[in-house]
Order: C-alpha cells, then structure tokens, then sequence
C-alpha cells in the first residue's frame, strides 16, 4: 500500500509541474513578438527567455514522467503488483512440485503457503 502511495504523491508533482510548464506556455504565448513590438530590444530579450525556460520546463516534466514510468513499472514488477492474484482453487489444483517451484520463486501468496 506504501508503494501505491508513493506513487499517487509522484504522479500528483508531476501534475504540479506540468502546471508549471503551462503556466510558462502561457506567459511566452503573452510575450510573443509581434509585428509592433519586433524593435524593441528588451521584449526581444524576455520573450526569448520566457521560451527558453518553457523548453526547459517542458523537457524537465517529459524526463521525469518517463523516469516515473520506469521507475513504478520496476517497483510494480519487484513487488508483484501486476501478476494475477492466484485463487484457493488455483493452489489446490497444482501438484506439491508445482507448489514447491512456485513458492521458491515466490509467486504463492503467504496465506496459502504451507506451515512446516
């Protein structure tokens, strides 16, 4: 369950930052050059800036989604997360190898292994 946690909190600063990014989208888009304003050296300057920092933001978020994905996708399949849960009609129909093999490999839930 910590795991599932950890992960919202990750996925809820991602959102954070891609806010972030949006927001300085949206101050680039206000500061774009135009027709009237191409002279000026200083708005020249600040637009330049604005999306440059709106090239940084948004490559920032894209290699942390892609790092989270990886990341969580890693975790899951350590933890097992993803496999099918297996079922007490499922444990009853394996032969003791099976069971052995499985249980070594750990892929049998706890509740269902046997007590020495």
């Amino acid at each position: 369950m910590d795991v599932l946690i950890k992960h919202c909190n990750q996925i809820i600063k991602l959102d954070e930052m891609q806010g972030e990014a949006r927001s300085l989208f949206d101050a680039a888009m206000t500061a774009k050059l135009t027709v009237d304003n191409a002279a000026d050296e200083q708005k020249i300057k600040i637009s330049k800036g604005l999306w440059w920092q709106c090239k940084i933001a948004i490559d920032t978020v894209k290699d942390h989604v892609t790092t989270s994905k990886l990341k969580q996708a890693i975790e899951r399949t350590a933890l097992g997360m993803d496999e099918p849960e297996l079922s007490a009609h499922d444990i009853e129909s394996m032969t003791d190898a099976e069971f052995d093999y499985m249980v070594k490999k750990n892929q049998i839930p706890m509740r269902f292994r046997k007590i020495a």
